[in-house]
């Protein structure tokens, strides 16, 4: 039988289907070019296989990993907090209470598994150029906590002189007693999930306190001047319209801070939120399509302030921000985890550690590296992650760089799906590439996943089985 490629199979495709690649006409394209968000991040699929001995599979990558035959883009280190004081309720990443003593012990055996990994991976392919530090709430360890973690950082990992090293938080009980020991230990940015500064969303939230209070506390910071100091919020959350956005906007510009992300709420079904939206108890987010209008706002308002965009959510003010961990930990980069719950990529494979505390206590006590699941990448996926990470760090691709990952003749190949997007106010196409236009960047997720399909649909010649959108699985709709 003949392989299709994807011409061929695109011309075949019926308009639902054809449509979730290029987007649909709209008025608004901003809105309307998709009926709703198609997937959270981009290019999860091609091939991927689940190893029977994720343990083994660690040992295996960690141990080609000393000299790959090809070179990572760069090297990081995500280090997992799993501990919260209180659940927001948009979060489905939650895995226990904060307690002193579970606290305590937790770090005692982080520091373990930095040893035993340091031993394990005896040279990184590359010295180390971001650390993040992720949760859970990593600004609620105690002051001493803090500084054996960041000891160990330093003692195990092979950092470069001008590594990221983010400590994420809430600025809720974050003193200058934390952020002291957090500088000293070598933390040269701060990530804060604030969300909104109206103290109404933010009870709604789970949210411990006031908004006039954090923006204090942010703009105290901010002046201190000894650190990047960056900021999470979210639009489209319950009892949020577009003016109480705007004065979130006009509050963080007026907190002067270095860095800032804005995301479009993800109602994630497993969540408290999503449930409480379903049982009538909280009145019902924003649509995607109402979605837009924040976004549009958020363009507007950085655009005016001087702000650079780093990614297509991430906007800096100050050029000390790099977002280094932000661009690059879900494409090029080779991830090393650390703690329960933390995920990463090492040499082709994909890494979960154990959610479970008491079996990721086990793991580290017996000596083993507490990975839960492998998944070994194919070379389809390996590209599937750069485009994406291209797209949402530039907003554009060249037609050479393209052609070399599609390893095809890209505009040729695909120029069927790119006229789409041309058509659909998606992009703009030009002698040397593509550049995702307003509407673009907001279905950027969309865009990438479709370009991913497209390239399965050439290297395999089949329709991929889930050419349909996912968000009944990931996402509850929104639409």
């Amino acid at each position: 039988m003949v392989k299709r490629g994807f011409a061929a199979v695109f011309a075949d495709l019926d308009e639902a289907r054809r449509g979730w690649l290029t987007g649909w006409p709209a008025l608004d394209p901003l809105s309307g070019a998709f009926p709703r968000k198609r997937v959270v991040h981009a290019g999860m699929g091609g091939g991927a296989r689940p190893e029977a001995d994720p343990a083994g599979t660690f040992v295996a990558a960690t141990t080609a990993g000393a000299d790959p035959p090809v070179l990572p883009d760069t090297c990081m280190a995500y280090v997992h907090i799993p501990f919260c004081r209180t659940r927001c309720t948009y979060c489905q990443f939650y895995l226990a209470p904060h307690h002193a003593d579970v606290e305590d012990a937790y770090i005692d055996l982080l520091l373990q598994e930095f040893a035993q990994t340091e031993r394990q991976v005896r040279r990184w392919p590359r010295p180390c150029s971001a650390v993040y530090l992720g949760g859970g709430t990593p600004s609620d360890l105690t002051p001493r906590n803090l500084e054996r973690l960041f000891a160990g950082i330093r003692r195990h990992l092979p950092l470069r002189n001008d590594a990221e090293i983010t400590l994420e938080g809430r600025l809720s009980g974050y003193g200058d007693d934390r952020h002291e020991v957090a500088l000293v230990g070598g933390a040269n940015r701060f990530s804060f999930g604030v969300q909104s500064f109206d103290t109404g969303v933010r009870r709604r939230l789970g949210r411990i306190q006031d908004g006039d209070a954090v923006a204090v506390r942010l703009t105290e910071l901010a002046r201190r001047r000894d650190a990047i100091i960056a900021c999470d919020l979210i639009y489209g959350l319950p009892g949020q319209d577009r003016a109480c956005w705007q004065r979130d906007l006009e509050t963080l510009g007026r907190c002067a801070i270095d860095g800032v992300s804005t995301y479009q709420l993800n109602l994630f079904q497993r969540s408290p939120l999503h449930r409480a939206v379903a049982d009538g108890r909280v009145d019902r987010p924003a649509t995607t399509a109402e979605q837009a209008g924040y976004f549009r706002d958020a363009e507007a308002f950085f655009a005016a302030n001087g702000f650079q965009r780093l990614q297509c959510s991430h906007f800096a003010s100050s050029r000390m921000e790099r977002s280094l961990y932000n661009a690059a930990s879900k494409g090029s980069a080779w991830v090393m985890p650390f703690g329960a719950g933390a995920g990463g990529f090492w040499g082709g494979r994909m890494f979960m550690h154990y959610q479970d505390l008491a079996a990721w206590r086990t793991a580290v006590t017996e000596g083993r590296k507490p990975v839960g699941m492998a998944i070994r990448q194919s070379q389809l996926q390996e590209r599937q992650r750069r485009i994406g990470e291209r797209l949402e760090n530039t907003q554009r691709l060249s037609w050479s760089w393209l052609d070399a990952v599609a390893e095809a003749d890209a505009r040729g190949t695909y120029g069927a799906l790119f006229r789409g997007w041309e058509t659909h106010a998606l992009a703009r196409l030009d002698t040397h590439g593509l550049e995702l236009l307003e509407a673009g960047r907001f279905w950027v997720a969309n865009l990438a996943q479709a370009l991913c399909d497209a390239i399965a649909i050439e290297c395999e010649g089949c329709i991929p089985s889930d050419l349909q959108p996912r968000a009944g699985v990931e996402i509850a709709a929104q639409g």
